[in-house]
C-alpha cells in the first residue's frame, strides 16, 4: 500500500467526530477526501463499487439501515448517488446517542436535495478539504508556524532551498495528492487533464446541461489570467480585457492563499481579502473566532528569486476602529538569490 502523507484535515477531522454524530467532507475531486477519511475509519462503505453499486442503490431505497450497519467511525463514500441515506444517517445519530458515528465523502457535485427533508442541523459537521499544502507535500519545512504567530511569540523566522524553478514546478502542478509522488514531466500533466475532464463532463454534471467544452475552456483562462486579484463578472466575461503580463505573481498569491487557508482552517480562522473605497488593500486578513486577526500581503520578484509576505499602509486604516481587539501584522525580509517561506 501507498504510504500516507499526513493531511492537516487529519485531526481537524479527529477533533470534529468528538463533537458531532457524523462529519461531511467538502473538496473538489481528487484532493484526497476519501483517503484522508479511510484513515479514521473502522469500517467503509464504497456506495459507487461497479460490483455492488446498484445493490446499495436498491438498499437504499427498500431498507437503508442496513447500509450503516458497522463498525465506527463508518465511512460511507459517494453517499450523493443515494441521497436518501442523510436522512437515515440523521435518525441514526439521533437513536444512537454517540458521537462520531460517520464520515460522509463525495463528488463536488451536490446531491439530489429533493430526497432530503432534513438539514442535518446539531448531528452534521462540515469540514472543508483543498488539495495539499506545501508543507503537506513535503516542500516546506513548517518552521514558520501560524499558531505561533497567533500565540504572540516575538522572534519567529524560516528559511527554506527551494529555488525559483521549483516553485514554478509546484504552482503548475498544483497540490493534487496523486501528482506528488509522480515524475516531473507526468505530474506536470495532471492540472492538463483535471482540466479537460471539468470541461468536457464535470462541469455538466451540476446542473445535467451540456455546455460548449470551448466556451467553458475560455472561461476558465480568463478566470486563471485573474487569480490573486478581485475582477467582476464582466471582466471574466470579457477576457480578452484581463492583462496576463503578470500571471505567474498571480498564481503565486493563489498558491500562499491556498495554503494559509489550509492553516488556518486548523486555528478555526477564515481568511478573507480587504480592498477599501481607496483601493488600499491587504492580500489576507486571517479573522479567528476570538477575535484575533493578522493581514498580509504577497509579493514575488523574480530577479532575485525572492518571495516576502509584508504589508501595507492600509494596516492602520483596516484596524482603527478595533482598537480594543487584539491584532498584528507580519512583515517577513528576503535574502538575495533564497526563497524565504513564511507559514509553509
Amino acid at each position: 500500500m501507498k504510504n500516507y502523507r499526513n493531511r492537516i484535515a487529519d485531526d481537524i477531522l479527529k477533533r470534529k467526530l468528538e463533537g458531532k454524530g457524523a462529519v461531511v467532507i467538502e473538496g473538489p475531486k481528487w484532493c484526497g477526501k476519501t483517503t484522508t477519511a479511510e484513515q479514521i475509519a473502522k469500517s467503509v462503505l464504497y456506495m459507487d463499487d461497479p460490483s455492488n453499486k446498484a445493490q446499495n442503490i436498491t438498499i437504499s431505497e427498500t431498507n437503508p439501515k442496513q447500509l450503516l450497519r458497522g463498525k465506527t467511525p463508518r465511512l460511507i463514500d459517494e453517499w450523493q448517488i443515494a441521497p436518501k441515506l442523510w436522512d437515515t444517517i440523521r435518525f441514526e445519530v439521533d437513536h444512537r446517542g454517540e458521537l462520531g458515528q460517520f464520515v460522509l465523502t463525495g463528488s463536488a457535485v451536490p446531491a439530489d436535495t429533493h430526497e432530503i427533508t432534513h438539514s442535518g442541523t446539531g448531528r452534521f459537521t462540515w469540514l472543508m478539504m483543498r488539495p495539499m499544502s506545501l508543507y503537506e507535500s513535503g516542500e516546506s519545512n513548517g518552521t514558520v508556524s501560524l499558531k505561533e504567530l497567533f500565540e504572540g511569540k516575538e522572534k519567529i523566522e524560516g528559511y527554506a532551498d527551494l529555488t525559483f524553478e521549483r516553485l514554478a514546478f509546484v504552482v503548475c502542478r498544483g497540490g493534487w495528492p496523486q501528482a506528488i509522488d509522480m515524475k516531473d514531466e507526468e505530474a506536470l500533466k495532471q492540472p492538463r487533464c483535471y482540466y479537460n475532464t471539468f470541461v468536457h463532463s464535470d462541469i455538466n454534471k451540476a446542473d445535467n446541461i451540456k455546455k460548449n467544452p470551448k466556451r467553458v475552456g475560455a472561461l476558465m483562462r480568463s478566470y486563471a489570467r485573474s487569480q490573486g486579484s478581485q475582477v467582476p463578472n464582466t471582466v471574466l466575461v470579457h477576457g480578452d480585457l484581463v492583462n496576463d503580463l503578470q500571471t505567474f505573481g498571480f498564481l503565486f498569491e493563489t498558491l500562499c492563499i491556498r495554503d494559509l487557508r489550509i492553516y488556518a482552517d486548523s486555528l478555526g480562522g477564515e481568511v478573507y481579502h480587504y480592498r477599501d473605497k481607496d483601493d488600499q488593500e491587504c492580500d489576507t486578513v486571517i479573522h479567528l473566532r476570538n477575535g484575533k486577526s493578522i493581514d498580509h500581503s504577497f509579493e514575488y520578484c523574480a530577479s532575485i528569486y525572492a518571495c516576502f509576505i509584508g504589508l501595507r499602509k492600509v494596516i492602520s486604516l483596516l484596524f482603527s476602529a478595533l482598537q480594543d481587539r487584539h491584532s498584528f501584522s507580519l512583515h517577513l525580509p528576503i535574502s538575495s538569490y533564497k526563497l524565504w517561506i513564511a507559514f509553509l
